[in-house]
């Protein structure tokens, strides 16, 4: 053994600090330095390991590892050890690169500290390793992704900003500049105040609220008028709180609405009672004649389906989604024969091959008791994760932008010269969503002579000398019309050379067709309203309903004359009641053009119902408020099937995370600990225990990898499905319990075929088969000896594994209603906690299987777990 080595072994007996050193930080190398002669270093294996190396051909020497790490690194960790050696205090921890044997880079986290004589001198140098190639790899990846976001937005005209609520510090990018006027200083930092500056004098106030509700965490979007060189600009600002290092930040975007916010008052101003309630809806709503095509579309309908810009009104359904099928189309004919077709969750795949969950109802609307068409509502029940913090923050306030200014983008790879439009380019083009492009075509779309001269001319200067463009030129789309467009192309250098140019697509041409008016006639707004897919009414400014529809008198209990005769402040929750009158006092005031609010209403019979409310308000054309326009559609049962799964998902997984994480770091020191061990009493190798702890403490570092592997996946571990041998898994789980078996002398027998497999997340069917095994073995009756039988009964589809024992038995008829919960037992054994069965049932079922239990007092148990082929 290496002299440093067995001075490593003596310290660790003698010193507890050492040890406590070890324990936290030696998971991937540890190694051990003579100071008094510096080329006389000892390495653990891992720590070669780890660098693809084999320990054996490695000498215990300094200069072993020199020529592996980078110069740089290496100077800086000398600095460091120095600074350490001369003062105690000053901790020894660095980030260092190494060569792998494979030529790749590994990141290496050095921890170490030095062992000191009497005196205080360093004579020796302890330090452990840690593996974080990944975690840095993963870094280096979102730092490319962010600055490929920051180029999109700088590029793409759209104003972003960061604000840091303690100070009023603001972060800006250049467009603040260029757009607004106002001076940036070099580091790109604003005050609040001076944004504050910019606001009309009648929107400080809404300003001043949007600053409130950030403060309070909330996301928010609100359009404020800016005052730019004498004119009056409508600006949509959006924001989204967010906390890093301890400090509150607002991540938004502004964008220049007012060429929609002008068309938008023109069409309030010309549109009739029947267009305001459909155009204003907060929902998706469409209604169609007999032939399906469109009469009436709302915004958000618009909105939800990439339909902002175009005139779908008296166009076929059928036209505006090709993709459509012919179940759908059968269900649309059901209709129009009087049926009512309702889905509260179904995938619907997109043209251009998107997953997207809808909630939808559909139903007739009639005109003199005739059938005229359909009524269609749909709700996006899609949830969306946000998982990568500030870089999906960026994502979505960059696909939020695209939807407003009709923004899309493009790339070109030129290793490969693939090229890559997304959906609003391919739109802009006039192209269907499969459309495959290439630099050639993408070129030819360009009106031919001055426009296609100069996209090709700053294209090849982009490629050959790395120059950016952003150019206004003219395309002819698949249509043969002639578009306008802004093109900006953004090129990515590597080593001197070109290999990829990507940039934003987006239609600037103006509108040449101004928004028709709906003709809607008294019977026709009477039957769409009467025959809504939701609840919907008209409430008067004093709360007062003008009149509701059947489905908001039958979600609530009562007659439609009753509630006539009331307001709706008399049948709100009184905790939501100051919610909903505080966002009606908004929207009268013309702070917010609609809202959405989940609250509850008090039935008739006084039992509480939760309501999705959706309100507009409808003004005259002196722009003064005549009423509201409300939609209440039903989420009772939605809201008490979340709080029950939520709760119980989210405990399930932090219980798992907790467990993966703690017990990694635990078994990589029992087995450091066995080996020193036996370094230390070489004849325990011999004894017949060695083999028992050697063979468990293998066994459970198998087990917590194949965990770890499990929480990583989270959500998806029906996709971790594996196909391994039953009869492996049953003989790997008596291994580990071999010492407890031999100390009660069980007796065990396995009827397994050894080829059959079964489709398992192995760490879960470990951790089954343990629990059943272990249990067995606790709850063993002492009048006999312990019996354990493992067999199976196989179907088409499943395997039917039988545990059984002749233990103590449990009395089914007692606590069989509550055998697989959380915390029960039925044993007075000391040890027992109540978890372990609530364990085994959730993972079998999230293998796809079950679990289920026979019994009796004074003869035994037989569990069956039922696993997929």
């Amino acid at each position: 053994m290496n002299y440093l080595h067995e001075e490593l072994t003596q310290l660790l007996k003698e010193d507890e600090g050492i040890f406590q050193f070890i324990q936290e930080s030696a998971l991937d190398g540890l190694w051990y330095w003579d100071l008094s002669s510096p080329e006389d270093e000892w390495m653990s294996e891992n720590f070669w390991t780890t660098l693809g190396y084999d320990p054996s051909t490695k000498p215990h020497k300094a200069s072993a590892w020199q020529d592996l790490i980078n110069p740089d690194d290496g100077e800086s960790a000398l600095k460091l050890a120095q600074q350490h050696f001369a003062d105690p205090s000053v901790p020894y921890d660095q980030v260092v690169r190494y060569k792998h044997a494979n030529g790749s880079t590994v990141w290496i986290r050095c921890r170490g500290m030095a062992i000191r004589d009497e005196k205080g001198a360093p004579i020796r140098m302890l330090g452990a390793h840690t593996d974080i190639t990944e975690q840095k790899e993963q870094e280096l990846k979102l730092d490319r992704e962010l600055q490929w976001f920051t180029n999109i937005l700088e590029s793409s005209s759209i104003a972003t900003w960061r604000l840091r609520l303690d100070t009023g510090e603001v972060h800006v990018n250049s467009v603040w500049e260029k757009s607004f006027g106002l001076y940036i200083p070099e580091d790109g930092v604003i005050n609040i105040s001076d944004w504050k500056a910019l606001v009309h004098e009648e929107d400080v106030a809404l300003f001043d609220d949007c600053i409130a509700s950030f403060k309070e965490g909330k996301s928010t979007t609100v359009e404020l008028r800016f005052e730019i060189n004498g004119d009056i600009h409508w600006i949509k600002s959006q924001g989204e709180p967010y906390f890093e290092q301890g400090e509150d930040w607002v991540l938004g975007i502004c964008l220049d609405v007012s060429l929609e916010k002008s068309k938008e008052i023109e069409s309030q101003q010309s549109n009739e009672l029947y267009y305001a309630f459909i155009s204003h809806a907060p929902s998706a709503i469409a209604m169609f004649d007999n032939d399906m095509h469109y009469i009436a579309a709302s915004d958000q309908w618009m909105r939800d389906y990439g339909l902002v810009g175009r005139n779908i009104i008296g166009q076929s359904h059928y036209d505006v989604f090709p993709e459509i099928g012919d179940d759908w189309k059968e269900i649309h004919k059901k209709c129009l024969n009087g049926h009512i077709d309702k889905v509260d969750e179904a995938p619907f795949e997109r043209a251009d091959g998107a997953l997207q969950w809808l909630r939808w109802e559909v139903g007739p609307w009639r005109r003199g008791g005739v059938i005229g068409g359909l009524i269609m509502y749909t709700e996006d029940i899609t949830k969306r994760k946000n998982e990568e913090a500030l870089l999906l923050q960026y994502k979505n306030l960059l696909e939020s932008s695209n939807k407003v200014a009709r923004i899309g983008t493009w790339e070109v790879n030129l290793e490969d010269m693939t090229s890559t439009w997304s959906d609003t380019t391919k739109e802009i083009h006039g192209v269907p969503s499969d459309y495959q492009s290439n630099v050639e075509t993408g070129i030819n779309f360009y009106k031919e002579g001055e426009s296609r001269d100069r996209i090709t001319e700053v294209f090849n200067a982009a490629v050959s000398k790395g120059e950016r463009f952003d150019e206004e030129l003219i395309i002819v789309d698949a249509k043969g019309e002639e578009r306008w467009i802004r093109t900006v192309g953004i090129p990515e250098m590597a080593e001197g050379q070109c290999v990829r140019v990507y940039g934003i697509f987006q239609d600037i041409d103006k509108r040449k067709r101004a928004a028709e008016v709906l003709a809607a006639q008294e019977e026709l707004f009477r039957n769409t309203f009467e025959y809504a897919s939701i609840g919907m009414a008209l409430v008067g400014l004093d709360g007062t309903w003008m009149r509701v529809n059947k489905r908001v008198a039958e979600f609530l209990g009562y007659s439609q004359e009753e509630l006539l005769e009331l307001t709706f402040q008399e049948i709100t929750h009184v905790e939501d009641l100051g919610s909903d009158l505080e966002l009606l006092g908004q929207l009268v005031d013309g702070k917010i053009e609609h809202y959405q609010l989940e609250k509850r209403y008090i039935h008739k019979d006084g039992h509480l119902v939760w309501g999705l409310l959706a309100v507009s308000l409808v003004k005259n054309e002196e722009g003064e408020p005549l009423h509201f326009i409300s939609q209440i559609t039903d989420i009772t049962a939605q809201k008490e099937l979340l709080n029950v799964t939520s709760n119980q998902n989210e405990r399930l997984m932090n219980f798992a995370h907790i467990v993966s994480h703690n017990l990694r770091s635990h078994s990589g020191n029992l087995s450091m600990l066995l080996d020193l061990f036996v370094q230390d009493e070489p004849a325990f190798v011999d004894s017949p225990y060695y083999s028992m702890f050697k063979s468990a403490s293998e066994n459970l570092s198998e087990t917590i990898a194949n965990l770890n592997e499990v929480v990583s996946m989270q959500t998806t571990s029906q996709e971790a499905l594996q196909s391994k041998e039953l009869y492996g898994f049953v003989v790997s789980a008596l291994k580990n319990v071999e010492g407890l078996l031999t100390d009660v002398t069980a007796e065990v027998d396995v009827q397994i075929d050894k080829s059959l497999e079964v489709l398992v997340i192995p760490a879960y069917l470990d951790s089954i088969l343990n629990n059943l095994i272990t249990n067995a073995i606790k709850y063993r009756s002492k009048e006999r000896r312990l019996k354990l039988t493992f067999s199976v009964t196989t179907g088409d589809e499943d395997v039917r594994l039988a545990v059984a024992d002749n233990g103590l038995g449990i009395d089914l008829e007692l606590h069989g209603h509550k055998m697989f919960g959380m915390y029960k037992t039925f044993h007075k054994n000391p040890e027992a906690r109540g978890i372990g069965l609530f364990i085994s049932k959730n993972q079998i079922e999230t293998m796809g299987g079950d679990i289920d239990v026979e019994s009796e007092v004074g003869k035994g148990t037989t569990f069956t777990l039922t696993l997929k082929r």
